[in-house]
């Protein structure tokens, strides 16, 4: 569950626009309406274990929009909040808070490092997402890749969408990119529905 839920942290990201350089405010790449829910399964997990990411609350605010996200699994549930403003994201912690994206991401910075990895904008591009309806059909993401600052390791890129934040996830194993993470429905619900 914990890797689910680090997944569903990242798809908390948001990017950065032209519009913030007009006073307007920058379109979040994170799911941010309240009841928006999202459902992500890892194609190579046989248990079919899914993760649920709902908005239950939004908050505007002068330090930005607050965010707060409940993530389900047949496991258990956790919440979590963000702080999203001017394209940046912030985990907000009890007394602190922790940056998933820097501000200005990702047309002024295209390239940080947090928490002992190497973030770095690799490109633009459409999700391939069988199934899926997208509040916009036409959207174009942002990849980003993640490896760590010292030896090697893993290397994640994620697709992450206007409105919605992560889509998919690939992992690089065995000389390859592999689907661990990926959309397979989005819409809104209400407090009421679970886990499906």
């Amino acid at each position: 569950m914990k890797a689910l839920l680090a997944a569903g942290l990242l798809l908390a990201a948001a990017v950065g626009c032209d519009r913030a350089a007009r006073g307007e405010r920058v379109r979040p790449f994170a799911p941010w309406e309240a009841g928006r829910t999202l459902v992500y399964r890892d194609p190579a997990d046989a248990s079919g274990n899914r993760l649920q990411v709902r908005v239950a609350r939004t908050e505007d605010r002068p330090d930005g929009l607050r965010v707060t996200e409940t993530f389900s699994t047949l496991s258990g549930q956790a919440q979590s909040m963000l702080r999203l403003k001017d394209g940046g994201a912030w985990l907000v912690l009890d007394a602190s808070e922790a940056r998933v994206l820097p501000a200005g991401f990702p047309d002024k910075v295209t390239e940080w490092t947090d928490r002992g990895l190497v973030n770095r904008v690799v490109g633009r591009g459409r999700p391939d997402l069988p199934g899926v309806t997208l509040p916009d059909p036409d959207a174009v993401g942002v990849w980003v890749e993640s490896s760590p600052v010292q030896g090697e390791g893993f290397r994640r890129r994620t697709l992450l969408l206007p409105d919605l934040g992560e889509v998919q996830t690939l992992t690089w194993r065995n000389g390859r990119w592999e689907t661990t993470n990926i959309l397979i429905s989005q819409g809104f619900t209400d407090e009421r529905e679970a886990v499906k």
